[in-house]
């Protein structure tokens, strides 16, 4: 990062910026006794203190800062964009002001962060808490928040996607602890190091064992039947240790996200054991009293269906920006994302495209998403990649869709039946959709549908004779976490 900086500084030829690195307290202090203003700001800030602001104020500083809790004392910059374009009038006031909030933060530490006020209030506190320990009420409520699928093995689908960008914007939204944990064999621990090692950082913290106590939000985010896994259902096998008969009595609550009951409402196309595996599940759910969160209306009508009572719908958001529109004239790339099964459609797709290359269509498909439960033959298809309109990716990053995103004209949803069906706000693309339920309630009237693989093909072949706008999706994962806090209450 410090690279990155450095290597701005040198491409724009600024030089009036210096680089200190590291001071020890004898050099900090001259900097801060020679300095005229302090800018300290956070890319993201959740209300926390800062005891560089603090030394800046006790040595009357003018202070630039986005820090909520300082903002009386300082100049305040709620939020600061990546080009800090909202700096340039914070320091041009912070030049020509005078010297009255430096001394209003002066004030400030003399009244409030005295060594002395500070020891002394502590000391009240402790004595209180040891006197009237029932009138205290100390306790935060803690957000357990289970990941056990994507910590044991992560099964790279849109589930794990959603996964990590929830729990990155509950990270964002509240002050609370948000703790991810895992099933780890008896109950559940906290998976710190499997958290540091995804933020690549470079020290250690030891899980620890999660005992329930007041105030716990257990919050099931991940995918809760996990195939051919020991065990295959983590929540039973917690329950049957006890973990939820604890957290009951310690007055927590569970809550499950739903993403389909896919298995039980088109059986043909898994496996038998996934079907019984989403029976035991149902049955768990019931049995631990859990609020179930589904992502669309249509997995809240299936959960009522099978006679769940504590259900609402909390839908999806999409974290990528909007794109531009590729070029028509080049003969349009129409791309289809999700694991590679039966019940995608995939299969309809790639021959509505060996059709249009047999008439001289000039269009291109590109397919995205790992290879699932499919028949050899459609596997050697995708993998062999020996037709040209057809481009088979695999998996791909975030960043490598987005830039499939950036090139192509429209997206196709052809499943046949979906929990939700994230590409089609993620994309920001036009869509061509198979006319079912859940397509209608996430799109409306915002794509083209087909019954019918000759309508499929229809569309396609007219489609540059087409004008068709994207749906509109201003839905971010921020919105997702704070309806999620106002339905644990917290």
């Amino acid at each position: 990062y410090l690279a990155k900086i450095q290597n701005f500084i040198k491409e724009k030829n600024i030089t009036n910026v210096e680089f200190i690195g590291w001071a020890d307290s004898k050099i900090y202090k001259e900097y801060l006794q020679a300095c005229d203003i302090c800018i300290c700001l956070r890319k993201m800030h959740l209300g926390e203190a800062s005891g560089v602001i603090l030394d800046s104020m006790n040595y009357e500083n003018t202070i630039i800062t986005n820090f909520s809790s300082f903002d009386d004392c300082a100049i305040y910059v709620p939020r600061v964009s990546d080009d800090g374009h909202e700096l340039d009038a914070a320091l041009l006031k912070a030049y020509n002001s005078d010297d009255s909030l430096a001394k209003r933060a002066k004030e400030r530490i003399i009244k409030e962060h005295d060594p002395d006020i500070c020891a002394k209030k502590i000391f009240e506190i402790t004595e209180r808490a040891y006197r009237e320990p029932k009138e205290l009420k100390c306790f935060k409520n803690r957000i357990l928040v289970d990941i056990s699928a994507v910590f044991k093995t992560d099964p790279q689908t849109g589930i794990s996607r959603v996964v990590w960008q929830e729990l990155n914007a509950l990270f964002q939204s509240t002050t609370l602890p948000v703790i991810p944990v895992y099933f780890d064999g008896h109950g559940y621990s906290s998976a710190n190091e499997f958290m540091l090692k995804k933020l690549a950082l470079p020290f250690s913290i030891n899980d620890e064992k999660i005992t329930p106590q007041k105030g716990d939000i257990f919050y099931a985010l991940d995918f809760s039947v996990m195939y051919h896994c020991e065990p295959e259902i983590p929540l039973l096998e917690a329950h049957k240790n006890g973990f939820f008969d604890e957290l009951k009595k310690a007055g927590g609550k569970v809550f499950v996200r739903v993403y389909d009951l896919l298995p039980l409402t088109h059986p043909e196309f898994f496996p038998y054991h996934a079907g019984e595996l989403h029976l035991r599940w149902c049955e768990l759910l019931k049995d631990i009293d859990a609020t179930l969160l589904a992502i669309s209306s249509r997995v809240e009508s299936d959960l009522k269906t099978y006679g769940f009572s504590k259900t609402k719908t909390l839908s999806l958001a999409s974290h990528f920006k909007e794109y531009k529109k590729a070029d028509k004239a080049k003969g349009p790339t129409f791309i289809c994302v999700g694991t590679i099964e039966e019940r995608k459609g995939i299969k309809a797709i790639c021959l509505a495209f060996e059709r249009l290359a047999l008439i001289g269509a000039n269009a291109k498909l590109i397919i995205v998403g790992r290879m699932g439960r499919v028949d050899d033959d459609f596997r050697a298809f995708l993998e062999q990649g020996e037709h040209e309109n057809i481009i088979y990716k695999g998996f791909c990053s975030d960043d490598e869709l987005a830039e499939l995103y950036a090139t192509s004209h429209a997206l196709i949803a052809a499943s046949y039946d979906e929990g939700f069906g994230l590409p089609l706000i993620e994309s920001g693309l036009p869509v061509i959709a198979r006319d079912i339920e859940v397509f209608r309630e996430v799109l409306g009237d915002n794509a083209l549908y087909f019954k019918d693989n000759l309508e499929l093909m229809n569309i396609l072949i007219n489609y540059k004779n087409i004008s068709l706008l994207p749906p509109k999706n201003t839905r971010t994962w921020g919105d997702v976490a704070k309806e999620l806090l106002e339905i644990f209450g917290v």
